[in-house]
Order: C-alpha cells, then sequence, then structure tokens
C-alpha cells in the first residue's frame, strides 16, 4: 500500500514471521537501493529474471504499475 505525503511517496509493506507482523515504511529509493544490493552480491540478474527497477524519474505514475514492477 502506498501513501504519499507532500515530498515523497512511501510504501508500506506487512512482513510476517514466526507468527509476528509489523509494518515497514520504505520510499521508492530504498526499494532500488535494495534491488541494486541483492543482485549485486546476492542473485544476478541473468538468474532472477527481473529489471532493474527505474529510477523514480522514470516511473509510471499510475500506483498500480509500480506495485506490479515491484512485486
Amino acid at each position: 500500500m502506498a501513501c504519499e505525503d507532500s515530498e515523497n511517496k512511501w510504501w508500506h509493506v506487512a512482513v510476517t514471521s514466526q507468527g509476528k507482523m509489523w509494518v515497514l515504511r520504505r520510499s521508492y529509493e530504498n526499494f532500488r537501493m535494495l534491488d541494486k544490493q541483492l543482485h549485486r552480491c546476492i542473485y544476478d540478474r541473468k538468474f532472477s529474471g527481473l529489471h532493474e527497477l527505474p529510477p523514480e524519474d522514470n516511473v509510471p505514475g499510475n500506483k498500480q504499475e509500480v506495485s506490479n514492477m515491484m512485486y
């Protein structure tokens, strides 16, 4: 789920582990950084088949399209 403040779009991500649940609030740039780190250190894109998340300036305005890119 996304919510917006005056400057940023924040994504609320529900995390569940061992019967506990908490919500993280992250920006799109946080997701880009995580994506880059995961594909640099752990999982090469040729194996994951995932495209790199584009810079925020090139992200579609439609929230559903953005959600689809990040899942």
